[in-house]
C-alpha cells in the first residue's frame, strides 16, 4: 500500500511541476492557477514531493502567476507552512546541522535590522530563503531518487517549453535576445536558471552513466545541449561562466569514479568533450553572426571594465565598503547599497561579486560565519561522492557553478542557492545510513 502512495504522489508532483511551467513559460491562465494549487495541497502531506516544484519555481522567479502570487513565493510559502507544522504540531527538534542555518538567519537578521531600525524587505527574503533550506534537512532522505526523478522530468520539459517559446517569439535575426520571452526576468536571472538546469541534467547524467542507463544519460546530455543554447541566447557572461565550471568538475567527478574502468573512462572522456566542443563550435558560430554577442564577449572590454564597469563598481565596495567597515560591514540592506554605490560613483546596481557583496555587507565576521558554512557543504558533498554517495554530485555541482557566477552577479540574494546548500544535508544528514545500507545491500550505490 505505501508503495502505491509514493506512486501517486511523485506522479502528483510530476503534474504540478508540468502545469506550474506551462502557466510560467507558455501560457498563463486562472484554471492553471487553481489546478496547480489543488495538486500542491495534495501533497502537503507528504513534504519531500514538495520539493521538486519548489526548486524548479524558483528558476522561473516572479514569472507566472498563481492568482495573486507567483509560483516561487506559494510554493516558498507553502513549505514555510510544513515547517511550522513539522517544528510546533509535530514538535520535533532541530539537529545541529539545521542548527546552522538558525544561526545564518540570525546573524542575517541582526546585519539587517541594525542598519534600520524598521524591517526591512531583505530580512523577510532572508527568512524566506533559509526557512526553506531549513526544511529541505528535514525532509526524508528515503525518498531522494524519487524526488530527483521528478526534478530532472521537470528541468527537461522547462528547457523544452523555453526553446519552444524562444523560437516561436523571438526571431534570431533581431538581435533581441534578452528575455527569452519571460518579460519579468533580466537575462542575468534567466541565464542563471538555465545554468542550474543544465548543471542538474549534467549531475544525473553521470548517476545514468554508473547505473549503465544510457538512454536515459544521452537524453540528459540533448538537455545540457539545450541548456547551453538558450544560456548563450541570453548574452550572460557569468552564467556561461558558472555552466562551464559546473560541467568541467562534473568531469573530473566521473573521471575519479570511472579511474578503475578504462571503457567508461574513455567514453565519459570522449562524450562530454564531444558534447563541449559541439556546445562551443555553436556558440562561436552565433556571437560570429550577431554585433550585440560581439559586444558582450569583446575580451579588452572584459579586461578593461568587467563588463558594463563592473571593476568600478568592486573598487568601491572593496576600498569604500570593506575597508572602511571591516568587521561588520555596512549592513544587509539592497537600498543602502545601491544608495551607498551611487553616493561614490553614481551606479544604480547591485555589487555584481557576491564575495565581495558580503564582505562589504557583513564584515569579517559574515565572511568567517558564511565561510565556514560553504566550506563544511562543500566538504559534506566531497565524502559522501567518496562513500559512493553519488546523488551529492548534483548539489556539489550546482554550488560550484552558483558560486563561479557570483564572481559576476551577487547570487545569495537568490532561492535557489540556498535550497542547494539544505539540499546537500538532506542527502547527507543524519539518517544518510538508511539509504546507504539499503542499498549496498542490494549491489546498488546512489
Amino acid at each position: 500500500m505505501q508503495n502505491i502512495v509514493v506512486s501517486r504522489d511523485k506522479f502528483v508532483s510530476v503534474l504540478t511541476c508540468i502545469l506550474m511551467i506551462i502557466n510560467s513559460a507558455i501560457y498563463s491562465s486562472n484554471i492553471l492557477a487553481i489546478l496547480i494549487i489543488s495538486l500542491s495541497l495534495c501533497l502537503l502531506q507528504k513534504k519531500e514531493y514538495l520539493f521538486p516544484p519548489l526548486l524548479i519555481s524558483t528558476y522561473f522567479q516572479d514569472a507566472g502567476m498563481l492568482l495573486f502570487i507567483t509560483s516561487q513565493r506559494y510554493f516558498t510559502l507553502l513549505f514555510m507552512l510544513r515547517l511550522f507544522i513539522d517544528l510546533v504540531i509535530e514538535g520535533r527538534k532541530i539537529n545541529k546541522q539545521q542548527l546552522d542555518f538558525v544561526i545564518i538567519f540570525a546573524f542575517m537578521a541582526f546585519q539587517t535590522i541594525r542598519v534600520n531600525i524598521s524591517i526591512e524587505l531583505d530580512f523577510w527574503i532572508f527568512f524566506m530563503n533559509i526557512s526553506c533550506a531549513l526544511l529541505i534537512t528535514r525532509l526524508n532522505p528515503k525518498y531522494v531518487r524519487d524526488c530527483f526523478d521528478v526534478v530532472v522530468v521537470g528541468v527537461f520539459f522547462s528547457i523544452i517549453c523555453l526553446l519552444i517559446s524562444f523560437v516561436l517569439n523571438r526571431s534570431i535575426d533581431s538581435g533581441n535576445f534578452s528575455y527569452l520571452l519571460l518579460e519579468e526576468l533580466n537575462e542575468n536571472v534567466m541565464a542563471m536558471s538555465l545554468e542550474q538546469m543544465g548543471i542538474i541534467l549534467f549531475a544525473f547524467s553521470i548517476l545514468c552513466q554508473v547505473k549503465n542507463q544510457k538512454i536515459e544519460r544521452n537524453t540528459c546530455y540533448i538537455g545540457v545541449l539545450l541548456s547551453f543554447i538558450l544560456l548563450v541566447a541570453t548574452g550572460s557572461r557569468g552564467g556561461l561562466l558558472g555552466f562551464f565550471a559546473g560541467i568541467l568538475v562534473g568531469i573530473g567527478v566521473q573521471l575519479y569514479i570511472f579511474r578503475k574502468n578504462v571503457k567508461k573512462y574513455f567514453l565519459t572522456v570522449f562524450g562530454v568533450l564531444s558534447l563541449l566542443l559541439l556546445g562551443t563550435f555553436l556558440f562561436i558560430t552565433f556571437i560570429m553572426h550577431n554585433s550585440q554577442m560581439l559586444y558582450r564577449f569583446d575580451l579588452s572590454l572584459l579586461i578593461e571594465s568587467g563588463g558594463t564597469g563592473r571593476t568600478d563598481i568592486w573598487r568601491i565596495v572593496w576600498n569604500e565598503g570593506f575597508l572602511k567597515h571591516p568587521i561588520l560591514g555596512i549592513g544587509v540592506n539592497s537600498e543602502q547599497m545601491i544608495r551607498f554605490l551611487y553616493s561614490h560613483g553614481n551606479y544604480h546596481s547591485g555589487t555584481h561579486n557576491m564575495v565581495l557583496d558580503i564582505a562589504a555587507r557583513t564584515g569579517i565576521v559574515g565572511i568567517v560565519v558564511l565561510g565556514m558554512f560553504i566550506i563544511k557543504n562543500v566538504k559534506t558533498n566531497i565524502d559522501r561522492i567518496n562513500k559512493q554517495i553519488y546523488y551529492s554530485i548534483i548539489p556539489l555541482l550546482l554550488f560550484i557553478g552558483l558560486f563561479t557566477n557570483g564572481v559576476a552577479e551577487n547570487i545569495w540574494f537568490y532561492r535557489f542557492f540556498w535550497i542547494v546548500l539544505g539540499m546537500t544535508f538532506w542527502i547527507c544528514n543524519s539518517d544518510e545510513g538508511y539509504i546507504y545500507n539499503n542499498q549496498q545491500k542490494r549491489g546498488l550505490t546512489i
